[in-house]
């Protein structure tokens, strides 16, 4: 009683909100939980790779310093043959000068055994310039391999993250879980596409896909995309003639896909693209370029609407 009513106060300029962009919003949030939860429940896997990868290079610039004193040391095989040409100028000699270069000689020994001893020393420099060349191209491959993993993992769902323990688990990268009963290996081979205007783009996730996309599902007027000179994925162009629209959207998804905003982008036909030394590389024959300065397509949102073949 004897209260007195006030009128709320009224607020003005409101904007209506757009029901599509609020469910895309809705969309892109969950989204952007469900990678969050899955970077961290799968951390260790980057985490293994990152060490891997730390070890390795640490082994590679250790026995690329080796190969350079190997290398100083194949001098010892002309030096050698010089002492035994001139061993009667030389035989009583303590130290040898050879192009420039004194060479003190093992008093212990004899001049014969000198001249052996440096032809042994050049012999087992060989020895180690050769065994360890191999060592260092196979760490350099592994190297890239595991780094390609790393510039796409932010991108993958669940099931490609069990794909990945098990292609890392048989690489004896991670230690092996549990028994590989053949069927994931099939699924995991499958690459992932979108569609635009009835044509479709397709892409790899990891070097398995990438390898079976452009050798065994592309044809070979399809258009091949890579990122360039850089890692990512391989982008395939499943037309001959594609549309403008569609090249823009597809080079988009190669430089996103390479976790970048912007950068060239390779483009060819298929057929131009042979395969490289390793699964997942490849030479590309000639090639255009494109450049992305900016994303004119919601390439995240249709990424993460992408399905499998």
């Amino acid at each position: 009683l004897n209260t007195i009513y006030e009128y709320p106060i009224q607020i003005s300029n409101i904007n209506e909100v757009d029901e599509n962009k609020y469910y895309e919003f809705l969309e892109k949030y969950k989204i952007n939980l469900e990678n969050k939860y899955l970077l961290e429940k799968y951390g260790y896997i980057s985490k293994t790779i990152k060490s891997k990868i730390k070890s390795l290079q640490k082994k590679v610039e250790k026995i690329e310093l080796d190969q350079k004193e190997a290398q100083k040391r194949m001098v010892f095989c002309d030096l050698a043959n010089y002492m035994l040409t001139n061993f009667e100028e030389n035989k009583y000699k303590k130290e040898i000068e050879y192009e420039g270069n004194l060479y003190h000689l093992d008093e212990s020994l004899s001049y014969d055994a000198n001249i052996q001893r440096y032809f042994k020393l050049y012999k087992k420099a060989k020895l180690t310039i050769s065994s360890t060349q191999k060592y260092i191209d196979d760490s350099l491959k592994e190297i890239e391999y595991l780094t390609s993993i790393l510039s796409s993992i932010n991108f993958f769902n669940e099931e490609d993250f069990v794909e990945l323990i098990e292609e890392l688990e048989n690489n004896n990268i991670l230690k092996k879980q549990h028994k590989n009963n053949g069927k994931k290996q099939v699924k995991a081979i499958k690459p992932y596409y979108v569609e635009l205007d009835g044509v479709k783009i397709a892409f790899g996730k990891n070097n398995v896909q990438n390898d079976y996309l452009t050798f065994k599902l592309a044809k070979k007027e399809d258009f091949f995309l890579h990122i360039n000179k850089d890692h990512g994925p391989h982008v395939i162009i499943m037309n001959s003639n594609p549309s403008n629209k569609i090249k823009q959207l597809a080079s988009e998804i190669a430089i996103y896909l390479a976790g970048k905003e912007s950068g060239d982008v390779m483009f060819t036909n298929v057929k131009n693209v042979k395969k490289g030394d390793s699964l997942g590389k490849v030479n590309v024959l000639k090639y255009e370029t494109f450049y992305i300065n900016e994303f004119k397509n919601s390439v995240e949102n249709i990424v993460n609407l992408a399905k499998r073949f």
